[in-house]
C-alpha cells in the first residue's frame, strides 16, 4: 500500500484492490489489450482506477499531474514487459525482472542497453490467489471462493466447474466471441451444487462487459497462480502441446480416471478442485511406475507420457 501525504492510500498489489477497485483496473487492461490507448494512457486509467473518490482528474494542474506521475512509476503490478527474444533469456535473472516491469533506463548496464534495442510488448500480469470479485456486479450472485491462509488454500471450486471454466477461457481466446465469458461468468457464480441446468438460467442482463473481463482476469490468474505451484508442474508443463482433439472432449480426464476406479463420474465432477488435481497427479505418476516396472527407460517413459525427464526424476 502506498500512502501520499498520510491521507490517501492506494493499493500497489492484486490483493489489496476493492471489488470495484479491480474491476476498474480490469478495464483499463482490457483496452491497453484493445490497443485503444497506449501504454502511458494505460497507466493513467490504472491510476484513477485505484484513486476511486479521490481527488477527481485535474489536466490543467501541474502539481497534480506531477503527482500522478510520480505515483504511477511505483504502480506497476498490473502489467509486465515481454521480450520475445531469445538472447533475453540470458540476462541475469535480477535484471530480467526489473526488466519486466520497467523499460530500460539511459545507463552505462550493458544489459539495459542491448534490451534496450529489443522489441517487446506489454501485457496483463495475472497471478494471484484471491476472489477479487465475490458478487458479481448488477446480480446478487456470490461467485466461488478462492484464498489462502499460510499454507492452506480454501476454495470452493469443484472439479467440473475447473474443466467448464477452463473451456469458456479457451474458447473466447480462439475466438473474442464475449458469449464466452458469460458463459465463464455463470459458471463461476452459479450457486452450489453446480450444475449445467442450473448454470444455464442464471441471467446476466445487468451485468456490464466490463465486469465480464473482470472476472475473467480473476480466474486466469488464479490458474497462473495454481499453474505455477512446483506440485502440478507436471499436470501444466507439458514439453509438447498434442495435436488433435479428444474424442471424449474437455472432460476426458474424468472418463479416464472413472474408467481406472477413481470413482464414479458424479463423484469425480463434484470434486474438490485440489482433491481432483492430487487425483490427476496420483494418475500420472502411478503411469510412471508402471511403466518403470516394465522395463521401460526415463526417456521411453517421457515421450510415451509428453513429459520431460526432470519430471519423471520426481517421481522415480
Amino acid at each position: 500500500m502506498i500512502t501520499v501525504n498520510n491521507k490517501f492510500h492506494i493499493p500497489n498489489q492484486w490483493e489489496e484492490l476493492s471489488p470495484s477497485q479491480f474491476c476498474n483496473v480490469g478495464k483499463a487492461l482490457r483496452l491497453l489489450e484493445m490497443g485503444e490507448v497506449d501504454f502511458p494512457e494505460f497507466k493513467l486509467l490504472v491510476i484513477y482506477a485505484l484513486l476511486e473518490e479521490n481527488p477527481k482528474p485535474q489536466p490543467q494542474n501541474d502539481t497534480y499531474c506531477e503527482n500522478l506521475f510520480r505515483i504511477s512509476e511505483h504502480i506497476t503490478f498490473p502489467y509486465k514487459f515481454v521480450y520475445p527474444d531469445d538472447k533475453f533469456q540470458n540476462f541475469p535473472q535480477d535484471i530480467r525482472q526489473w526488466l519486466g516491469k520497467h523499460l530500460p533506463a539511459d545507463t552505462e548496464d550493458p544489459f539495459l542497453r542491448i534490451a534496450a534495442g529489443m522489441d517487446r510488448y506489454v501485457e496483463p500480469d495475472l497471478h494471484f490467489a484471491k476472489q477479487l470479485v465475490p458478487l458479481l456486479p448488477g446480480t446478487n450472485l456470490k461467485g466461488y471462493t478462492f484464498s489462502v491462509t499460510g499454507q492452506v488454500v480454501n476454495t470452493s471450486l469443484t472439479a467440473q466447474q475447473y474443466i467448464d471454466a477452463n473451456t469458456m477461457l479457451q474458447q473466447y481466446h480462439s475466438s473474442r466471441d464475449i458469449s464466452f465469458l458469460e458463459d465463464l461468468a455463470r459458471i463461476l457464480y452459479c450457486p452450489a451444487p453446480y450444475n449445467n441446468e442450473k448454470m444455464e438460467r442464471i441471467s446476466l442482463k445487468k451485468v456490464g462487459e466490463g465486469e465480464l473481463y473482470a472476472v475473467m482476469y480473476n480466474y486466469m490468474a488464479i490458474v497462473n497462480w495454481i499453474s505455477a505451484l512446483p506440485k502440478y508442474d507436471i499436470l501444466f508443463h507439458s514439453p509438447s502441446k498434442k495435436d488433435g482433439k479428444n474424442p471424449l472432449g474437455p472432460n476426458a480426464p474424468l472418463y479416464t480416471l472413472a474408467g481406472k476406479g477413481y470413482g464414479s463420474l458424479n463423484e469425480l465432477s463434484a470434486m474438490p478442485l485440489f482433491s481432483y488435481l492430487d487425483l490427476l497427479l496420483k494418475q500420472t505418476a502411478d503411469a510412471v511406475l508402471q511403466l518403470k516396472s516394465i522395463g521401460k527407460k526415463k526417456g521411453e517413459i517421457a515421450s510415451e507420457l509428453n513429459l520431460t525427464i526432470e519430471q519423471i526424476n520426481t517421481i522415480l
